[in-house]
């Protein structure tokens, strides 16, 4: 069982106030937020670590400057509400999050866009179990000023996304000069300001935060947000100190699908490219397997079959032009992962072998 560490970091408090949680309804639904987003905002609060860069970047935010150039990036925001969240109750008023939609929704989705019905904007006291907000009928996050509506939905996960502003005569605008400088609070705060976010609800129920770091597969992943208290395993500090990137939980790697060790081992590699965190030991000869295995398959032998990928949010179904896709992307890090300092120079006649043979290099 990990060990994990709860602490109240007030910088940490303040960069998930600014990019999701600022008078926001969704953050007093007391969500579960883990994942890359969490990673960001807690390597965040260490690499600006000095008042003087500390202050450049809490004026950047309130400026409204863009984040991906202050942050290390993040994609998603993955949020998990508790078996025993009021949210999951059919009366509750914003139940549409956690709710399972047949594949109806989906296609309707398809074809939403800008026009195609009239507006007829939702607010969170008339939402009901199936008023789901959609693009052409958003529901306006009154407290942040944003939008928030469905863009795709699984059995796994529904994805919504929240943008600034708010709605009139069938498109998004900003808010004006005036409404901005009336809205700036004594401190210089400008509630305005969000930051257009992709948020992913996860299905799958937990019954405490520690259930969900230590579901990750990478130990680097293993950190988590709730309430203003930030959650992660005691070993993260030290490796992102080392420059290292740790597997918490092997049985990811080692499923029985091909695709669902390349997605794995893509995995990685997404955190290799964000922190520049080099494979230890176990991880390095995990992934020379994974990617040798990969890079000497006959994929023809897919052509007619579908595997399955376990990621931790749940099973999907990888078809064979997928897995061609993801082995191509993976064999495209080869030389990123011979640049490590656990890479051993005997695999390099492994994968020269196989790439020769496979007339992927030139010779």
């Amino acid at each position: 069982m990990a060990n994990v560490i709860a602490e109240n970091n007030s910088r940490i408090n303040f960069l998930i106030n600014e990019c999701f949680a600022k008078n926001n309804e969704l953050a007093r639904l007391n969500p579960i937020i883990a994942g890359g987003f969490v990673v960001s905002m807690w390597a965040s609060s260490k690499y600006f670590n000095s008042n003087l860069r500390w202050n450049y970047l809490k004026k950047s935010l309130r400026l409204g400057r863009n984040l991906s150039t202050s942050l290390p990036p993040f994609g998603d925001i993955d949020i998990w509400f508790s078996k025993d969240n009021n949210v999951r109750s059919s009366d509750h008023p914003m139940n549409f999050l956690v709710s399972n939609y047949d594949r109806s929704i989906q296609d309707d989705l398809n074809c939403q866009s800008y026009g195609q019905q009239n507006s007829s904007y939702s607010k969170v006291s008339n939402c009901s179990k199936g008023g789901c907000p959609t693009k052409s009928k958003p529901l306006i996050l009154e407290d942040s000023k944003s939008c928030l509506f469905i863009e795709k939905t699984s059995k796994w996960a529904n994805t919504f996304r929240q943008t600034p502003g708010v709605p009139q005569s069938q498109r998004f605008v900003a808010p004006s000069i005036a409404e901005r400088l009336l809205s700036k609070s004594n401190d210089g705060h400008n509630p305005y300001y969000i930051k257009p976010n992709t948020i992913q609800i996860i299905n799958k129920e937990v019954t405490s935060v520690e259930d969900v770091v230590s579901d990750f597969d990478l130990t680097n992943c293993m950190v988590a947000w709730q309430d203003g208290i930030t959650f992660y395993d005691e070993r993260v500090p030290s490796l992102f100190e080392s420059d290292t990137l740790s597997i918490n939980c092997k049985k990811q790697f080692q499923q029985e699908s091909l695709a669902g060790r390349v997605y794995t081992a893509l995995r990685a590699f997404k955190y290799y490219e964000r922190y520049l965190l080099d494979f230890d030991k176990e991880l390095s000869i995990i992934i020379f397997e994974i990617m040798f295995e990969a890079l000497t398959t006959d994929i023809s032998k897919y052509s007619k079959s579908e595997e399955y990928v376990l990621s931790k949010y749940g099973r999907k179904i990888c078809t064979a032009n997928t897995l061609s896709s993801m082995i191509s992307n993976l064999s495209s890090k080869l030389l990123y992962f011979s640049e490590m300092k656990n890479y051993k120079k005997e695999w390099s006649p492994y994968f020269l072998s196989s790439m020769k043979s496979s007339g992927s290099i030139p010779f």
